[in-house]
């Protein structure tokens, strides 16, 4: 399996678009990278992608469902969502 360790928090702000595109090269490589899908839904969401970064949450749930650590950036993304949503209205 790949793996990689991805800059995080002010090392990556600013270079969203480029962690972006590492990511979906790296997914292209190895799509059942769990943790991968997790990130790119992490970059996506700081980008203002809100329907992707939950669609990329989801898909690594579903590839590893026994994951604590992406079932809880998955509860943490619709809580973050849900709030945007509800300041909305």
């Amino acid at each position: 399996m790949l793996k990689t360790k991805l800059p995080a928090g002010r090392e990556l702000s600013g270079r969203l678009a480029e962690a972006e595109a590492i990511l979906e090269k790296l997914l292209k490589i190895n799509p059942n990278y769990a943790l991968g899908w997790s990130n790119l839904s992490q970059v996506k969401l700081q980008l203002g992608d809100r329907a992707d970064a939950m669609a990329d949450s989801r898909h690594a749930v579903e590839l590893d469902r026994d994951d604590d650590v992406l079932n809880s950036w998955l509860s943490q993304l619709l809580t973050k969502i849900s709030k945007v949503k509800g300041a909305r209205h």
